[in-house]
């Protein structure tokens, strides 16, 4: 059986009102206020550097020669970010009053990712808004009432109006899409959308992070809910979203190797995708950032023969870009697994 985990990159091409340029323009709009003061305190982290990733050691891509020269005769060991942000980015952090700089280094800007907003103009995404607003929750510059509210918000902005739905699609043709997705056993999103629920209206679509048709982690709705009705999952990183999954649990210093996913009915999908046999998982608009029980679930399923990632044409061929997939789905011991193919592989099926 193959299955397939979707991601927001698929529904922002089939509804334009779902890319990240769409969506930050209405949350500028809707709380200019907070939008507004928190790209402006991250200003200060904004430092551009030539290259903002190295390889450690060779990948193909640098070796024993200088980073960014190419060398085809060892595999990639590691990847470092550049040092010299890495000290005015803690210098930084020192200077507006935090503690412990160099575990929020590590954490918000390594772990969560805000290192890739340091080198962008503007807070690029919704996510990256709640990871700031949360950020300077520790010197008191937001308080938990702002961050409720970015989230408040941003359900209003995924609702879209209500138009959410197959019948919605700008691009993509419906039977196009019945056809492609009909090869799959199981569908997988971390999606709010209902554009596959009602592309297959008797077909379980399994939402990881709940849905416009989720009453709580435990039960759907038949039919479509408000925001303010609906169950969806929001958070900066996987300890927060694994409590919101698990009624108030987390998953941080649980033994995935010898725990099953249980209780609520998000976590029943988590534990399908850890244990289900799957002879291909693929996977599409899928980034997995802040998502690492869902990443470990992936990585504990040793049913999975082959996992087919779909990216960007230019990074098929990328040994860097594959060294980090492979580390985020913890297949360094059996890289092979991996295939990665061009996205336009699928759009050319479905446009």
């Amino acid at each position: 059986m193959d299955a397939i985990l979707i991601g927001n990159g698929f529904t922002s091409k089939l509804i334009e009102a779902y890319s990240n340029v769409c969506m930050m323009r209405k949350l500028k709009q809707d709380i200019s206020d907070i939008f507004n003061k928190v790209n402006c305190k991250f200003q200060s982290f904004r430092i551009n550097v030539e290259s903002l990733e190295y390889t450690s050691v060779a990948a193909g891509v640098c070796g024993d020669m200088i980073c960014g020269a190419v060398s085809l005769n060892k595999p990639i060991t590691g990847i470092v970010y550049n040092e010299e942000l890495k000290k005015k980015t803690i210098s930084t952090l020192k200077a507006n009053g935090f503690e412990d700089s160099e575990a929020i280094y590590q954490s918000y800007f390594l772990k969560y990712g805000l290192v890739y907003e340091t080198q962008k103009l503007n807070v690029s995404n919704i996510e990256s808004v709640l990871k700031m607003v949360n950020i300077f929750m520790q010197i008191n510059i937001f308080t938990e009432k702002e961050y409720k509210i970015v989230k408040s918000v941003s359900n209003d902005i995924y609702y879209n109006n209500g138009n959410c739905e197959i019948k919605n699609i700008g691009n993509g043709n419906e039977e196009k899409l019945k056809k492609y997705f009909n090869r799959f056993g199981k569908i997988f999103t971390t999606n709010y959308d209902l554009i596959l629920d009602t592309l297959y209206p008797d077909k379980n679509i399994r939402h990881l992070h709940g849905g416009f048709n989720y009453i709580d982690q435990n039960k759907k709705s038949s039919t479509k809910l408000s925001p303010k009705k609906s169950y969806l999952v929001w958070g900066i990183n996987g300890k927060e979203k694994s409590a919101l999954i698990n009624k108030g649990s987390t998953f941080d210093d649980f033994d995935f190797g010898n725990f099953s996913f249980a209780g609520t009915l998000l976590c029943q999908y988590l534990n399908e995708l850890e244990k289900s046999e799957f002879d291909r998982l693929y996977i599409f608009g899928y980034s997995g950032e802040n998502d690492g029980y869902i990443n470990t679930a992936i990585t504990n399923n040793y049913n999975i023969k082959e996992i087919v990632y779909y990216t960007s044409p230019e990074k098929v061929n990328d040994l860097k870009f594959k060294f980090k997939l492979n580390e985020m789905f913890g297949l360094e011991k059996n890289p092979n697994i991996l295939k990665m193919k061009a996205w336009d592989d699928i759009w050319n099926e479905v446009l």
